[in-house]
């Protein structure tokens, strides 16, 4: 049995904290699975078999945003003037998707991930576009990893809700979706950037 102080606000200090603890103990793998979410029943299951039969080290559920438009959370980087800029994964893709940031609401991460990946593991950054430290821990994280050889796969077929005031699913973001993918398209600008990528 684990006890991890809470530590409010710094979900990097937490997540830090359990990544150390499954280094000491030699874990296989660790599971994050956030408390404002719903998460299907076959979830852990899904994601081992997801990540034995893709070969990649950090496997995850797909989810959305809570503010909208609710796009899904895992996200590529595609504009070469803003490398810090997050483009949703598309979710209309189903099955196992590449991409370079996942959250950390429903991930399955090998162990072999934070014996590869310098300390600190979870840490918050800078968005160099406005020089203020809103880059989320899952970002630096993945990018660390990333940077390390490992590969980061979500399977839009396991779809979590985020809870809010109601459940934030994958209907909310086809809802605006059709708004919204011109500008997705034409305008890195109003594209979702890499401020907050699990809000």
């Amino acid at each position: 049995d684990v006890q991890i102080d809470p530590v409010p606000e710094q979900d990097e200090a937490q997540r830090g904290k359990l990544g150390g603890v499954a280094l000491e103990l030699g874990a296989d793998w660790l599971l994050f699975l956030d408390a404002d979410m719903t998460h299907p029943p076959d979830l852990v299951p899904a994601l081992v078999r997801d990540s034995l039969e893709s070969g990649a080290s950090l496997v995850s559920a797909l989810y959305f945003k809570k503010q909208p438009p609710h796009p899904a959370v895992s996200a590529r980087r595609r504009d070469p003037s803003d490398p810090q800029l997050l483009t949703p994964i598309d979710t209309m893709d189903k099955g196992l998707v590449e991409c370079e940031v996942m959250g950390m609401g429903a991930a399955l991460i090998h162990g072999e991930v934070f014996a590869a990946v310098p300390r600190p593991w979870f840490e918050y950054a800078v968005y160099e576009k406005t020089g203020e430290r809103t880059v989320t821990e899952e970002v630096s994280f993945c990018d660390k990893a990333r940077a390390a050889g490992f590969r980061i796969l979500t399977d839009t077929r396991l779809v979590c809700g985020h809870l809010r005031q109601l459940e934030i699913d994958e209907s909310h973001w086809l809802k605006y979706r059709g708004l919204v993918k011109d500008q997705l398209a034409e305008d890195p600008e109003e594209e979702d950037d890499a401020s907050s990528p699990g809000d």
